[in-house]
């Protein structure tokens, strides 16, 4: 599944709960509704978005690539040029307490990625 820029116009986010930086945010795909925890900030232009742990519409319903999508919707619709993303442990699916790679950056030009801080090149896997 692929969705394009068009398909997520207008964006659509819910703020459900917030106490201190912890925020619990739902976004509206045409996959269902995609829920994120996470303990938000900003620097500059950066979104920060730390423990992050992402709930989606059903298991391989969201890929990677549509959350590019988004997060590059996110970022035009509210003005960021970047968004720093560190996930939390796992708490469900496969290999519950596993960490996740480290901290990735996702830049606002259409399908760029670039490593995060302490991450080689190809932070997305590629070379």
């Amino acid at each position: 599944m692929s969705w394009g820029r068009a398909e997520l116009l207008p964006l659509r986010v819910e703020i459900d709960e917030a106490e201190g930086r912890v925020t619990i945010f739902t976004l509206g795909t045409p996959a269902g509704e995609v829920g994120i925890l996470a303990e938000v900030s900003e620097n500059g232009t950066t979104l920060i978005l730390d423990g992050v742990h992402i709930e989606g519409p059903g298991a391989n319903a969201v890929g990677i690539a549509c959350l590019r999508t988004l997060a590059e919707v996110v970022m035009e619709e509210l003005g960021y040029d970047a968004i720093d993303i560190q996930g939390a442990p796992r708490t469900t699916g496969a290999n519950p307490g596993q960490h996740h790679r480290p901290r990735l950056r996702l830049i606002r030009r259409r399908g760029s990625v670039v490593p995060g801080p302490g991450q080689g090149q190809g932070g997305d896997g590629d070379p």
